[in-house]
């Protein structure tokens, strides 16, 4: 991720992150758009890495992060589950 400007990280992560959290609605709004200056279509490439190394996380090499995460003061936000694929749909901007 180290090729990609920090802020494109930070727009994809809040993309993926509220995807997974409801992959029924879009990830992508107005408001983010203006606040970020990234359009939907922008962030495919590098939220589909994220997405990449989010469905990989379960062969890690550093189990102790996943269990840190996988308890209840965190939410149990490492068993959330990462769907393999985002249909296209979710990237046409607005």
């Amino acid at each position: 991720m180290l090729s990609q400007p920090p802020s494109l990280v930070a727009a994809s992560a809040i993309f993926l992150a509220k995807y997974i959290l409801d992959p029924t609605r879009r990830s992508w709004n107005s408001t983010l758009q203006h606040y970020t200056q990234y359009k939907s279509m922008e962030l495919k490439g590098c939220v589909k890495d994220l997405q990449r190394l989010t469905s990989n996380a379960h062969v890690t090499t550093l189990p102790a992060v996943r269990e840190k995460y996988s308890q209840h003061k965190y939410k149990f936000v490492a068993k959330k589950f990462c769907p393999s694929t985002i249909t296209q749909e979710f990237f046409n901007n607005s």
